[in-house]
């Protein structure tokens, strides 16, 4: 009785539970769609065949069929600047120098969440005061007219 009385409530209970959701979209770096007069085609790297069957009421798509594509566009970062940071990992200050350096640069500090927790403008040397900071690693972000030119990890100890 005992066994029937959970399997019940466990009946009665589960359309409140989720394990996971199944969303309508695929995460591919490439996919198009074509479309003519007779026949339209979805298709995105790494999605060899798919087939759809359908009659008057509903439609069968096998595989992966994207209703919308989102297209992240990766830029890369310029390599040529040179930049010395010193000491890493840092206890109370660190240096920055960005040799033969001609334009005012900004740089930023973030936290490992993502925080914000400096900025500063940098032309060839720069000295940050790091013993405010608690012990941890953080991420140093170079940018030039909100372009980003480097980011790099600093630890601190």
């Amino acid at each position: 009785m005992k066994t029937l009385s959970i399997f019940v409530a466990s009946l009665l209970f589960t359309p409140f539970f989720y394990c996971q959701t199944i969303s309508n979209e695929v995460i591919s770096s490439v996919g198009e769609t074509h479309t003519n007069s007779t026949a339209s085609v979805d298709f995105s790297i790494g999605e060899p065949v798919i087939e759809t069957f359908s009659n008057s009421s509903n439609t069968l798509t096998q595989g992966f069929h994207q209703t919308q594509f989102l297209y992240i566009n990766l830029a890369e970062i310029d390599d040529s600047v040179n930049i010395i940071s010193y000491p890493n990992p840092v206890i109370e200050e660190l240096t920055i120098e960005i040799p033969n350096n001609e334009q005012t640069l900004e740089l930023l500090i973030y936290s490992m969440e993502g925080k914000l927790l400096g900025s500063f403008e940098i032309k060839e040397t720069l000295k940050i005061n790091f013993s405010k900071y608690t012990p941890g690693t953080y991420i140093i972000s170079l940018k030039n007219n909100s372009e980003l030119i480097k980011s790099y990890k600093i630890i601190k100890s």
